[in-house]
């Protein structure tokens, strides 16, 4: 939480998941400060996503689901198993953390945070991974809206 409570200017957050209360209270803080926060969840995320919608929802906050397959048996086709945070353009955590109470309290996972010139080059590469995933598909998303009213 450090990296995003500190955070001047941008966070980008690609992730499975995102559940915990403080990550979702930090995000919410650091967009009321003025920082850009982008949140793209999985689309098995969505489902429950009503429960979290004071957060991912909140008007400062910018939150995509990457949609794959809308058909219930192949939703895991393509599936988004990203899990990072870029912050600053200088600092990555990434790991297998799903951002989760079951992470935290039931799985073994890790977190890496990478800073300073690491930071940087790594920042580089994963905001170009957010920024594909965070357009990916969605002139299709329009079409099968449009085909289903």
């Amino acid at each position: 939480m450090r990296a995003i409570n500190t955070a001047q200017t941008t966070i980008v957050v690609a992730s499975t998941r995102v559940r915990l209360e403080p990550i979702l209270n930090a995000l919410v803080g650091a967009a009321e400060r003025g920082v850009n926060v982008r949140v793209l969840i999985n689309q098995d995320d969505f489902s429950d996503l009503y429960k979290r919608s004071k957060w991912l929802l909140h008007p400062k906050v910018q939150t995509r689901v990457k949609f794959f397959n809308l058909r219930k048996d192949q939703y895991l086709s393509h599936q988004m198993h990203d899990k990072f945070i870029v912050v600053d353009d200088s600092t990555v955590l990434t790991g297998s953390f799903n951002w989760s109470l079951s992470s935290e309290n039931t799985y073994i996972e890790n977190l890496n945070e990478f800073t300073g010139a690491m930071g940087q080059a790594l920042a580089q590469t994963y905001t170009q991974e957010f920024l594909s995933l965070w357009d990916m598909h969605r002139l299709a998303l329009s079409l099968i809206i449009n085909a289903f009213r």
